[in-house]
């Protein structure tokens, strides 16, 4: 898949992104009073760094992932996640080689990020069973069939290297305004508190961040109901009830609440014991019927 295809998939994979995308080139233009081609140009640098290997490299340092480096961590991960892999395999045989890693931190997480990286921390491991990390890693192998590690690629590393791209050229272009001003160095900090406003504007949006997250979370939903068609439904909903059980009395904030990446665990649990039980009721009507 080379990097256009990567962003075709990442820009249409949810309308939410597009009107962020859309959004966040406005502002910019207005930044750069309307300099449509440089934008274009800086734009499309941002998106080949966050495409190529280079982003993936960046995201698996931000989240502190890395490769499982003892015969310990091996054996134990190796078996698990290549049976769901080959399983995933069959059904999409566009799927690329994945790398199974780790996270060192005993909190529970899972992740997977760009195009060939899925990491479970040391704490889901030690948390969940064997069949219950196969749901979760099915769950995440959804993320890169669907296109969402695409979009985070695009959102964490694109959008980050073009607000710097776009905060150095307007420090630059403040400063030679401000050595030139005839007006004296009062006028020029005005301009600069002005520029500073729009780029603290530009870098946090929160209606951004609101959509984001909407698109984040029926994501989520995806991935759920992938892990249940791989046959993985009953284990995922253990390991949901058990991350619900673990995330009680969790008082985060409205405005958490509103941008979190992740819906609510009961409601995921809900819509996949729905799903099982569906299951299991046309199952017995189809034995009850010959």
């Amino acid at each position: 898949m080379d990097i256009f295809d990567k962003f075709m998939d990442g820009f249409f994979s949810n309308p939410l992104y597009t009107i962020w995308f859309i959004f966040y080139f406005y502002i910019a233009m207005r930044l750069l009073s309307g300099n449509i081609v440089l934008i274009l140009i800086l734009y499309i640098i941002s998106i080949v760094i966050a495409l190529s290997p280079l982003g993936e490299m960046i995201l698996r340092f931000i989240e502190r992932i890395r490769p499982l480096y003892t015969k310990t961590e091996r054996e134990y991960l190796y078996p698990i996640f290549e049976e769901v892999y080959n399983e995933a395999k069959e059904k999409h045989p566009e799927l690329k080689e994945i790398e199974i890693c780790t996270i060192d931190t005993m909190a529970i997480r899972a992740c997977a990020v760009g195009v060939k990286t899925i990491a479970v921390s040391r704490g889901a491991i030690e948390t969940f069973s064997e069949n219950e990390l196969k749901a979760i890693m099915a769950h995440e192998i959804s993320h890169i069939i669907n296109g969402d590690t695409i979009v985070r690629l695009l959102t964490t590393i694109g959008n980050g290297i073009f607000a710097l791209f776009v905060f150095v050229i307007k420090s630059a272009i403040m400063a030679s305004d401000i050595i030139r001003d005839k007006e004296g160095f009062e006028s020029g900090l005005n301009k600069a508190i002005k520029m500073i406003f729009s780029i603290i504007v530009f870098v946090i949006v929160f209606p951004g961040e609101i959509l984001l997250s909407i698109g984040s979370r029926q994501s989520e939903y995806r991935a759920d109901r992938f892990a249940y068609r791989m046959g993985y439904g009953s284990y995922m909903i253990e390991a949901l009830y058990l991350l619900e059980k673990i995330n009680l009395g969790d008082n985060s904030s409205i405005v958490t609440r509103i941008t979190a990446s992740h819906p609510i665990v009961a409601k995921r649990i809900g819509i996949l014991e729905s799903l099982v039980d569906r299951e299991i009721y046309m199952n017995n009507n189809s034995h009850s019927n010959p």
